[in-house]
């Protein structure tokens, strides 16, 4: 904002003070306006009058732009430094027109042949210039797209790279004469050409300004309409529309009659370039779309040839048969009252955010807190780290590692912060003192005097409240509003500069592994890239980086995803999102598996590039269906089969990407193969399932494929996560702690054989039943361990009465893992898997999953002694 108020005074300032001097200096060259003697009388007193104004105009606009960016330390961007060279280059065209008619003193200067030739040869410049200089989300200055009716998008590129760039050059030669032509046609009438040029340059500065606050602030209201306009540069061209107003209207004050000096073609053509250039680069030039355009054409991202299937060795082509429906077709993609949504083959969509789901009413309104109104007022206008937080008073619920966190950036911010715990580690208690918050350590069954006493205005609640919390159920009734971290930290994105793009994963199962190869492609791509949240990184901290980041991969769990709002200013406008899977899991936290299932559908809303859902698992499609996304989202499948167009999939034994390439119903690129990631001991189904969905969101970002490739040569799996532990006499041992839900054990079980089991723990109210009567055939015995074991050994004796179970009832939390490593190694014989997978949470006898994991590598190390095999072991099979 600086910097466009300060380019509009100073060139202002400039040719207010300055235009005088050039008069006087245009008279010496003898630069004046030539009047014929037969032309009319009252003509006659505008002889001599300088001419050439638009020099003025022009170097007031170089100098203050300049100036101002320097002033204030902005980057000069290639959008604006296009609208300069479009206006100096047709203001030296205008010049050498005025030039010759004042230096043999008459009307004709330029012949038409050659004036146009001078306008086309600088237009044909610019075309080629705009469409180089990507920047990071590969948006070029100008677009090849245009939409010559509402509903007819045009690209040129689909004629040909050749024959489209030739086309688009002409396209631009055109709009730039029509529009430079029509300012030089009021030669004559400076006043009128000025004036309305001021009004419709003018128009620029708002527009760009516009454009820039809903990229940075997430449109809550309106839309991003600079991924709607696909601008690259919006506020600064509104910065250099700016400087170019503040000239117009500093020259117009010494054109005003008496005029002491003129535009002549100098001013007129380049003032008619710059409109030109600043309708181009803003994506309105005529005949514009309304606003209904797409996003980003995201089937467009300049693959090369190398690495895509043609005629692979047995494999009879991709399938042939005719262009598969949308997903519309399908009923997919739909919203409130079935109108379309989402649509794979195509980007069209409606513009803006809107209440579509009734059944999300109620969750989206919230009564006054203590029945006034400027609470939620003033939360409203809290979209911003610069926004004014002082004294806001803030209850945050928790002091594990996310409540800390919230704690310390409101307290960073000046608010007013109380800390609710019902435990309270020492470490962090005392620094709540160090940066001024105040903490309340209490039973929770009840509200505590305290945080009545404060009377917070907003309270942030950790992720392992319950909703039907008491303190949750008195906000509720008190009419305190109640964000998660994750809404605060989407607030506060913007306090290093440019807010990063968000990439949201969520999932029953493996969502960590999916964040961690998506952060590590696009690392290896060049971004600056942080995995966050439920990962273990609070996003908060990672908002809060001095440095900044292009893109954050944030894990999300479906509590965090319960508290977040679908519209309003706290609801996220994600570059891409993806749920990995769904299966039955935290029901007694969301007491339903719908209520479970409607909290993980959150991942999509608002979605801007990207929906990849598993065409494997129908709930994530049918969370697709019914997604309110930004307009010009695409629906992205992956899955283990053969993909269709937009989906990534596995042909022969081949990941291939038919998503995102020109040719994507003919060809495929191939991202690896399943032997190559074999020797990895990533080969397992629910693996390379994870691998796609990585890899549609790496994709989304314009990531090579040679760079994904790459990556998953070196990437290895986070502890706990089919980890092989040991190889002894055949037998393998593997750590899966990580399985916490049968979803996910079912996963781990499906890639091995002959197994023996190690399973239990706390089962969250899920239903074991069907995962042992699926696997009973592969099993060699169990040991079951935890707290839940009654469920385990009923399901056992129904479903496999002849299997050896072994119970392991320890006390000593020390003994679990010891005692279950000796019952499974009396039960496994050679080439067997002993699999710990507990299909369970891990806290009623263990720390977290990491700890039991680790314990039960240590039992194994222990009692295998010398007979474990160093090296690694091939990872399972597909």
């Amino acid at each position: 904002m600086r910097a466009l108020l300060m380019s509009g005074a100073m060139s202002l300032v400039f040719t207010l003070s300055l235009t005088p001097l050039f008069i006087r200096l245009f008279h010496k060259l003898g630069w004046g306006q030539f009047i014929r003697d037969d032309g009319p009388k009252s003509h006659h007193a505008k002889r001599g009058t300088a001419t050439m104004g638009g020099i003025v105009i022009i170097l007031g606009t170089l100098i203050s732009y300049f100036l101002a960016m320097w002033l204030t330390g902005t980057p000069i961007t290639a959008s604006p430094l296009l609208v300069l060279f479009m206006m100096v280059g047709l203001g030296l065209v205008g010049f050498l027109d005025d030039f010759i008619k004042t230096r043999n003193q008459r009307s004709l200067g330029l012949g038409g042949w050659q004036k146009i030739s001078g306008q086309v040869l600088v237009a044909g410049i610019f075309a080629v210039l705009a469409l180089q200089f990507p920047n990071r989300h590969g948006l070029t200055p100008a677009s090849t797209k245009i939409s010559l009716l509402r509903d007819l998008p045009l690209d040129f590129m689909k004629l040909g790279t050749i024959v489209g760039i030739a086309l688009f050059i002409i396209w631009i030669c055109f709009l730039v004469a029509a529009t430079s032509n029509g300012v030089n046609v009021t030669d004559g009438l400076d006043g009128l050409a000025t004036g309305s040029s001021i009004l419709a340059i003018g128009a620029y500065i708002v527009i760009g300004f516009w454009q820039s606050n809903q990229a940075r602030y997430g449109g809550a209201d309106i839309g991003d309409l600079y991924r709607s306009y696909n601008v690259r540069d919006p506020l600064d061209l509104a910065i250099v529309a700016a400087a170019i107003v503040g000239g117009l209207i500093g020259f117009l004050w010494w054109n005003t009659s008496p005029a002491k000096i003129f535009l002549g073609d100098t001013g007129s053509l380049a003032i008619g370039g710059a409109l030109a250039a600043l309708a181009i680069l803003s994506r309105t030039e005529p005949p514009a779309r309304a606003p209904r355009r797409a996003l980003r054409d995201r089937s467009r991202l300049r693959d090369r040839a190398e690495g895509v299937l043609q005629g692979h060795p047995g494999q009879a082509d991709l399938p042939d048969e005719p262009h598969p429906p949308p997903l519309r077709a399908q009923g997919l993609g739909r919203g409130h009252r079935r109108r379309e949504v989402l649509d794979r083959r195509r980007t069209p969509r409606r513009g803006g955010r809107r209440l579509v789901l009734p059944r999300m009413a109620d969750r989206m309104m919230s009564t006054d807190p203590y029945n006034t109104h400027s609470g939620h007022r003033r939360l409203d206008g809290l979209v911003s780290w610069h926004a004014d937080w002082s004294g806001l008073r803030v209850a945050v619920l928790g002091l594990g590692v996310t409540g800390f966190a919230a704690a310390d950036t409101l307290a960073e911010l000046g608010a007013d912060v109380l800390v609710v715990a019902g435990n309270a580690p020492d470490d962090r208690a005392r620094l709540l003192g160090v940066i001024g918050a105040g903490l309340v350590q209490a039973d929770l069954s009840e509200v505590p005097a305290e945080l009545e006493a404060h009377r917070p205005e907003l309270i942030v609640v950790s992720p392992g409240f319950h909703p039907d919390h008491p303190l949750l159920l008195w906000a509720a009734a008190s009419g305190v509003p109640v964000w998660g971290d994750i809404e605060l930290a989407w607030r506060l994105r913007d306090k290093v500069g440019a807010p990063a793009e968000w990439i949201l994963v969520t999932g029953t199962n493996g969502k960590t592994t999916t964040v961690q190869l998506t952060a590590t492609i696009l690392a290896a791509a060049g971004h600056r890239v942080a995995p966050c949240g439920n990962i273990g990184v609070p996003v908060l901290d990672a908002v809060r980086d001095p440095l900044g980041w292009d893109v954050l991969v944030v894990e999300l769990s479906s509590y965090q995803l319960h508290h977040l709002p679908r519209t309003g200013p706290g609801a996220l406008v994600p570059w891409a999102s993806v749920c990995l899977n769904i299966a039955d899991d935290h029901l007694d936290w969301h007491g339903s598996a719908a209520a479970y299932r409607e909290a993980k559908a959150t991942v999509y809303a608002n979605t801007k590039i990207a929906c990849v859902y598993n065409k494997d698992d129908e709930a994530t499609r049918t969370m697709v269906e019914d997604a309110e996304v930004r307009e010009g989202a695409r629906a992205i499948g992956f899955g283990l089969s053969v993909p269709g167009p937009s989906d990534l999939g596995v042909v022969d034994g081949i990941l291939c990407d038919r998503a995102f390439l020109e040719d994507r119903f003919d060809t495929a690129i191939e991202l690896t193969t399943v032997p190559e990631l074999r020797v990895r001991g990533l080969a397992a189904a629910h693996l390379v399932a994870d691998i796609l969905a990585a890899s549609a969101l790496a994709r989304s970002f314009d990531v090579d494929p040679l760079i994904i490739h790459d990556v998953l040569e070196t990437f290895r799996l986070d502890e706990h996560r089919i980890e092989i532990v040991a190889d002894a006499a055949g037998v393998r041992w593997i750590d899966d702690s990580k399985a916490t839900n049968p979803h996910a054990a079912d996963a781990s079980l499906a890639a091995f054989d002959s197994v023996v089991w190690l399973v239990g723990g706390l089962l969250k109210g899920v239903d074991i039943d069907h995962l042992v009567q699926t696997h009973v055939p592969r099993l060699r015995g169990a040991v079951i361990i935890g707290t839940d074991r009654d469920v385990l050994r009923a399901a056992f004796q129904r479903h496999a009465p002849g299997l050896p179970v072994f119970e392991i009832d320890a006390a000593d939390t020390g003994q679990v893992m010891p005692n279950a490593v000796a019952a499974a190694a009396g039960i496994a014989e050679s080439g067997d898997v002993v699999l710990l997978a507990p299909a369970a949470a891990s806290m009623d006898q263990f720390s977290d999953y990491a700890a039991r994991g680790r314990l039960f590598a240590e039992a194994v190390h222990d009692y295998l002694g010398g007979e474990a095999d160093g090296e690694t072991a091939p990872g399972p099979n597909a």
